[in-house]
């Protein structure tokens, strides 16, 4: 089966396509984001090795976002999150990506530390700026959250 990510209208009345990915869109986002060439990832297949429908409490609870090890709620692109955000909603989300970075860094893993800062990053740069709308000091404070951003990801990486 194919798992398309973009338009594919080259396939439109030649496959039947169906189904829609409810929860762990993020694996769906690493696979779309490995290293590949010719069409194929780089290191081996990817292999899908449990799926099917879900029905009844199976599917109910199967919508329900758990956090993870962190606490973290959010999903890992904003694209996925599947809701309208506002700009002060992008600002505490990446507000709170920071916290959960900062916690990680304190117990001491790193890695886990610069994919909450980055992950924050990104929610930070689908809203670059402040609209009229918003409070006068977003701006500022979206500014230096992403200031901040930046070097607690670089300063874990060079540890």
């Amino acid at each position: 089966f194919f798992i398309t990510t973009v338009p594919t209208p080259h396939l439109d009345s030649k496959h039947v396509v169906f189904g829609e990915v409810i929860n762990g869109k993020n694996i769906v986002r690493k696979i779309e984001n490995l290293p590949a060439q010719s069409d194929k990832p780089q290191g081996g297949d990817v292999t899908i090795a449990d799926c099917g429908q879900l029905e009844g409490t199976a599917f109910d609870s199967a919508t329900e976002k758990a956090p993870d090890a962190t606490g973290d709620p959010y999903e890992d692109f904003p694209d996925d999150q599947g809701q309208d955000l506002k700009g002060e909603d992008y600002y505490k989300i990446a507000s709170d990506l920071k916290d959960y970075g900062n916690k990680a860094f304190k117990s001491g893993d790193n890695e886990v530390g610069i994919e909450k800062y980055q992950k924050g990053l990104r929610y930070l740069n689908v809203y670059p700026a402040a609209n009229d709308s918003d409070p006068k000091d977003l701006q500022g404070k979206l500014d230096a959250l992403r200031f901040t951003l930046h070097s607690n990801s670089t300063l874990l990486a060079i540890k």
